[in-house]
């Protein structure tokens, strides 16, 4: 367990850290001569299992940004007040930072007792009290204690032991992740990054990336709460010995994560302003942004009209101008511009960019298909905003634009704490894009396969559909390709690109397959329809039909050319009407000389399957097999090719997908 000292400055953090553990933790000539921590400092106390952590941060109010590097919401807070002071501003910005940060678990001491008259203390106490009153600390163990006389130091110790045995560490279900707080060159070991575990699990000889930049290294060695280690773990305070980066390719502020973080400047957060924050906080406000050990100027982009008063919370984008690490329910502190006084925080809900678009509209959202209105009516493509990733210049995005209703549902759907509940609600709005989901909510790929199955989603290559959602299409295709057949009996079918738009384009062919191997659609020449459905040939096309039918009939399908001279006519007059009888199903045009009756087609698909269930072959192979020529043979295999039935891999073929013709 790490200890994360807080409280303002000269109230006796350093002190307390040295009589607990015997360790000073202010190292700098500097701290030591004004007797002041200006960075983070660390101790550790031999513990029977597992040594136990300090974090000692700096208490005066211009060194806020270092406290802030050495806090996380896994630690426990001690919270130390001075008793002759009592609680002093920094006392009630350090809480509120702890607070803001997540923080659930500490305890309070109260310092220099021997400073301190009897009815000094018990108004310090008190005091204490009103200061937590409403925070995570409210109903904290207080101690009294000296560093000069030894009151309540073993006390205080103890408690701290038993709370770091009761402390229970989940199983890690997200991706490591490391902030960087100090990073070194030790002459005999290289280079050394410390830092506190966000996030997942970390091994010797493992392979980390390092955020920004995207630099890969090797895990030499470990270190956690200063001993030797194999591994660490989410809340550990961990030194990582690497290889194979530079010492200025990594700093504070830097991150060390299991996958690569996309360098983000946009995050839809949950934004908390302080209750004593003296004014209401405007849109485009500038601010200072803390995550972890980083830092970045951003701007703040409310997503409701007018201002956010103190004391109230709401959804709200950061437009940083440096790219941050940040996952879903990473907790952000927020500073005024001028650097005085904490804003508030934000708990991260996505780092989607600000105008990231729906792929498709849910089914919700949806009107249906108006089969039933003798009519065809397509859908309209869900709307979306134009994808950006905005730096906080002077111009402002559109607020229209910014406070879309599908944004905003995007958003909402990231507000839960619970993974499952997020992507229950994201696969309500549309399909899902995997990657992007996972590698915001920094889940391990196995743990959202799981999430994933247990919803019963459809995965579609990078996409994941809700069950329902796909059922919703599947009524839909079946309506509108009645609705056609109705209208226009002379058509064939429907080919994936004339469904509607309400169904994404890069699921429609995975959809009709789908109907098609249920029976519930058949396939004619690569359209479409349903099963008893015959496209109507006109008069003139039938005579055609009967005139080129008996010179087709044949696995060697001869050319336009050689059709047009066989039946006396211009080449140019039958082009047209063959090409209708292929619309029309009757045929199929496998090239732009070449037609075939679909019968014959599917005869030379059975004969291409029987050869690629050997072994992959060639086309002079599927030539000699068939008995047809050589151009004839190239022609039905590219053909084959463009359909996905086979899959060409230098001079050889296989098979890829299901006959385009049965």
């Amino acid at each position: 367990m790490i200890v994360t000292l807080a409280g303002h400055v000269d109230h006796g953090k350093s002190s307390l850290v040295k009589a607990l553990t015997g360790i000073e933790t202010d190292v700098l000539q500097e701290e030591r001569q004004r007797g002041l921590t200006i960075d983070l400092g660390f101790a550790y106390l031999d513990d029977d299992s597992a040594p136990l952590g300090f974090v000692d941060v700096p208490g005066h109010h211009r060194f806020i940004h270092n406290m802030v590097a050495g806090v996380a919401s896994r630690q426990f807070a001690l919270l130390a007040v001075a008793a002759d002071d009592g609680p002093m501003p920094q006392s009630r910005e350090h809480l509120q930072i702890l607070d803001l940060i997540g923080l659930r678990q500490g305890t309070v001491a109260l310092t220099k007792c021997d400073r301190a008259g009897p009815e000094r203390i018990q108004a310090a106490e008190r005091e204490v009290r009103a200061l937590t009153a409403g925070t995570f600390l409210e109903k904290a163990d207080l101690h009294r204690t000296s560093v000069r006389t030894g009151l309540g130091i073993d006390r205080l110790r103890q408690a701290l032991r038993m709370a770091h045995r009761s402390e229970r560490r989940a199983a890690p279900e997200r991706e490591f992740r490391l902030a960087v707080d100090r990073a070194f060159s030790l002459r005999g070991t290289g280079l050394v990054a410390t830092g506190t575990v966000h996030d997942g699990q970390a091994f010797r000889n493992g392979e980390l990336f390092v955020f920004p930049g995207g630099d890969k290294a090797r895990v030499r060695s470990l270190r956690v709460q200063g001993r030797d280690s194999d591994q660490a773990a989410a809340g550990d305070r961990a030194a990582l010995n690497l290889a194979g980066i530079e010492l200025p390719r990594i700093r504070r502020g830097c991150w060390l994560t299991e996958a690569p973080c996309p360098e983000r400047r946009s995050f839809a957060i949950e934004l908390q302003v302080l209750a004593d924050f003296p004014r209401p906080v405007k849109h485009w406000l500038p601010v200072h942004v803390y995550q972890a050990a980083a830092h970045a100027t951003a701007r703040l982009a409310l997503l409701q009209p007018g201002a956010l008063p103190p004391g109230q919370r709401a959804d709200a984008e950061l437009i940083c101008d440096q790219p941050l690490c940040a996952r879903h329910g990473d907790r952000l502190v927020l500073r005024d511009q001028g650097l005085e006084r904490t804003l508030g925080g934000g708990r991260v809900l996505t780092d989607a960019p600000p105008a990231q678009p729906l792929r498709a509209q849910g089914h919700r959202a949806r009107r249906s298909v108006a089969a039933s209105a003798g009519r065809l009516e397509a859908t309209p493509r869900a709307q979306g905003h134009r994808a950006q990733n905005a730096a906080a210049s002077g111009d402002r995005p559109s607020a229209a634009r910014r406070r879309s209703p599908e944004k905003l549902a995007r958003i909402a759907a990231f507000r839960p704490d619970d993974p499952r509940q997020i992507l229950r609600a994201l696969l309500n709005l549309g399909p899902l894009e995997i990657a992007p989901v996972r590698g915001t909510l920094g889940l391990t790929e196995a743990r959202f396969g799981e999430l994933l199955a247990s919803l019963k989603a459809r995965r579609h290559g990078a996409a994941a559909i809700d069950p329902a959602l796909w059922a919703q299409w599947r009524r839909d295709a079946l309506a509108w390709i009645a609705a056609l057949q109705r209208d226009r009996p002379d058509a064939p079918g429907a080919i994936p690109s004339q469904l509607p738009a309400a169904i994404p384009a890069a699921f429609r062919s995975e959809l009709l397959n789908e109907l098609a191997a249920e029976n519930r659609l058949a396939r004619t020449a690569g359209a479409y329809h349903l099963p008893s459905h015959v496209a109507a040939l006109s008069a003139e096309e039938q005579a055609l039909m009967k005139q080129v039918h008996p010179l087709l009939d044949a696995d060697q399908s001869p050319s336009a050319g050689d059709l047009a001279k066989a039946l006396g006519l211009p080449l140019a007059s039958l082009e047209a009407p063959l090409k209708r009888l292929a619309k029309r199903g009757a045929l199929v045009q496998v090239s732009a000389k070449r037609f075939y009756l679909p019968e014959r087609l599917a005869s030379l698909a059975r004969c291409a399957a029987a050869l690629a269930a050997q072994a992959p072959f060639s086309a002079r192979q599927f030539r000699d097999a068939a008995g047809i020529g050589r151009n004839a043979a190239i022609e039905v295999l590219e053909y084959f090719d463009a359909k996905g039935f086979t899959r060409r891999t230098g001079d050889a073929r296989s098979l890829a997908g299901e006959p385009p013709i049965s």
